[in-house]
């Protein structure tokens, strides 16, 4: 990964994890082809743990977890999927959201789940046909 300041050059050489600035964070963003994870309004708390969350893999391992459960279990609301892989609803819910922007998961059915709450039911995306 190229960065483009010298202080996160250090960043990648010394192999820490603090968070990027934020040309090179969405530089990263760019070369990694994953959607921005805070909104240009957010504040820089939110931008700093995006940043973080990106860098250090975190969101790329977290996807492809959730994305082999949903594989495995098509069908489940977020509620079970995060039990099912040991994560937080929170986090499975921003992950879900990211595949279903990367097109590798698709929503079903909304159900009621323990909390008498609806929530979405979610399957592998049906694969595109090539023209």
């Amino acid at each position: 990964m190229t960065f483009q300041c010298v202080q996160c050059w250090r960043i990648e050489e010394d192999h820490s994890y603090e968070p990027l600035c934020l040309d090179c964070y969405h530089a990263q963003q760019a070369a990694t082809a994953l959607p921005p994870i805070a909104r240009t309004t957010d504040p820089a708390t939110s931008h700093a743990g995006a940043m973080l969350t990106t860098h250090t893999g975190a969101r790329v391992t977290h996807m492809a977890m959730i994305d082999a459960y949903v594989r495995a279990n098509p069908g489940y609301p977020r509620a079970v999927i995060a039990q099912g892989v040991g994560l937080s609803e929170y986090e499975t819910s921003k992950r879900l959201s990211d595949l279903k922007s990367a097109g590798k998961i698709e929503p079903g059915p909304a159900v009621v789940v323990r909390s008498g709450r609806q929530q979405q039911t979610w399957y592998p995306a049906a694969p595109k046909a090539h023209a």
